[in-house]
């Protein structure tokens, strides 16, 4: 997180850089440096006559250029938005043949948004020597490409900055400093609970905190089963505890889970896909461990976010190789055999949790 509160730092200071490039997934602090950078901008009467926002989908180069060099209105500072802008794009037609990229990249200039070489120069150069009283916002989600002219302009004459999703310990120290901020604190399951069931979209978290911090009232503490009565239960969650008590042998646990799924109105199809999914990702843990892959590598060994592997690592140990290999088999089966109406889903996956916790053999054609 230390590249928000570095940027913040700067805010405060009213160090402003004359163009920004705000990029990356974590849409909550993204959104909040661009709120703190206009609150600490634009002040007086004359804010809105000197706030712009654009949409990078549909303004063109000629456009952005236009709005960022009008003088502000009276006095003061302009700043200028422009969301999701299409000249930062990583190209999608990374990895095509010379052919099939070329043709994209003609698509793309075409639409609006699009850019021709020569306008994209142009934004270099006003990049390069920018208008005085004009802070400038480029604030996208996608993925940029570093390696473009434009790109190292902006880190030459402005600042770049990436919104990565902040680490699991660094979620649960914002956390705790919202709870704080309240005059409550937050119990250490209870924010791990919360982390679990919402995941790590601050967004979301925000939302979250905010309300169980309203339902505590005038409580000093938030605790683990306000989590469990206020936040709910996300289907993921739900699939890993029915696929954590086939682990333990609970089929009782297992399939009372499934059941909640469908009275939660979650399509049988949908439920196996989840079921599968987890046991590809138990497999793809399971036989990175079999290859010698110790529990600190295998995030970076399986592309798994370290966050779920850690999960993960705990779950396998409930299962062999050959149990999740014929699971998985015997998923297919069932889902094969649901879409062509030859089984019905609930009994197909109660035999389906019955075998696996015994560790028979799966039934084939059931």
């Amino acid at each position: 997180m230390k590249y928000f509160t570095d940027l913040l730092e700067t805010v405060k200071s009213r160090n402003f850089a004359p163009v920004y490039l705000f990029h990356g997934p974590e849409a909550y602090l993204r959104r909040l440096a661009v709120e703190k950078i206009r609150e600490a901008l634009l002040d007086g009467d004359n804010r809105d006559f000197n706030l712009t926002r654009l949409d990078g989908e549909k303004a063109g180069i000629s456009e952005i250029i236009s709005a960022a060099e009008t003088a502000p209105f009276f006095s003061g500072k302009r700043l200028l938005i422009i969301d999701r802008p299409a000249v930062f794009r990583a190209s999608p037609g990374k990895g095509r043949a010379p052919k099939e990229t070329a043709g994209q990249e003609e698509e793309e200039t075409n639409k609006p948004g699009g850019k021709t070489p020569g306008e994209e120069e142009a934004l270099i150069n006003y990049i390069a020597s920018p208008m005085p009283s004009t802070c400038v916002i480029f604030n996208t989600p996608d993925q940029v490409d570093k390696r473009k002219k434009i790109y190292k302009s902006v880190e030459k004459h402005g600042k770049a900055v990436e919104f990565a999703l902040l680490k699991p310990a660094d979620i649960r120290k914002w956390l705790d400093k919202q709870a704080r901020l309240a005059g409550k604190k937050l119990e250490p399951a209870a924010a791990g609970a919360l982390l679990d069931r919402v995941g790590q979209d601050l967004t979301a978290l925000h939302a979250e905190i905010n309300k169980l911090i309203d339902y505590a009232g005038q409580a000093p503490v938030i605790k683990l089963a306000d989590v469990n009565l206020l936040t709910a239960v996300p289907l993921e969650e739900n699939i890993f505890n029915v696929v954590d008590a086939l682990g333990e042998k609970k089929p009782d646990k297992a399939v009372s889970g499934i059941r909640d799924l469908l009275l939660a109105r979650q399509p049988p199809q949908y439920i196996l896909s989840m079921v599968a999914r987890q046991f590809r990702l138990l497999l793809q843990v399971k036989e990175a461990l079999s290859r010698g892959c110790s529990f600190g590598e295998l995030a970076s060994t399986t592309g798994i976010h370290p966050f779920v592997a850690k999960k993960l690592y705990q779950q396998c140990k409930g299962f062999d190789i050959n149990l999740l290999i014929r699971a998985l088999h015997s998923l297919q089966e069932i889902d094969a055999g649901v879409k062509t109406g030859r089984k019905d889903f609930l009994p197909a996956m109660e035999l389906f949790i019955i075998e696996t916790v015994t560790g028979g053999k799966l039934a084939e054609g059931k």
